[in-house]
């Protein structure tokens, strides 16, 4: 089994009518597959950037947020019982200055009331969109 989707996603201050250096614009894409040897299941979520807010950029922590809406703070993957065969999930992230890294970030569970997984980050440290190449959701 697989299933892909994928979209777009625009985030400015709400303010200017100048978008030159002002505005984050990103394509998500996401990808299941389920390996048919071992049942192993794979969600991908792969982060281009399109229009980066060079004007909102912090050297500090290399992020362009413009604001809180540019940081990753969880992730709800719906309607799973459709397709998952586990309810604990590993979580882990690329970054666009070193793609072939990855970084634990923590488990994505079932939720059984709302039929989802579920990520949050537990950490005031949330994930800057504009520095992310790909997260990695995998079965345990």
């Amino acid at each position: 089994m697989s299933w892909s989707a994928e979209g777009f996603y625009l985030n400015d201050d709400g303010l200017t009518v100048d978008l030159g250096g002002n505005v984050n614009q990103y394509r998500i894409s996401t990808s299941y597959s389920q390996n048919s040897t071992d049942n192993t299941e794979t969600i991908t979520i792969q982060v281009g950037q399109f229009m980066v807010a060079t004007n909102y950029f912090n050297s500090s922590t290399n992020c362009s947020a413009v604001n809180q809406a540019d940081l990753l703070q969880s992730i709800y993957i719906y309607n799973a019982d459709s397709f998952k065969q586990s309810n604990n999930y590993t979580v882990s992230v690329s970054y666009d200055d070193a793609i072939d890294t990855y970084t634990n970030l923590g488990f994505a569970t079932y939720d059984t009331k709302t039929n989802r997984l579920a990520f949050s980050i537990l950490t005031a440290d949330y994930l800057c969109l504009s520095r992310i190449f790909r997260i990695v959701i995998k079965t345990i």
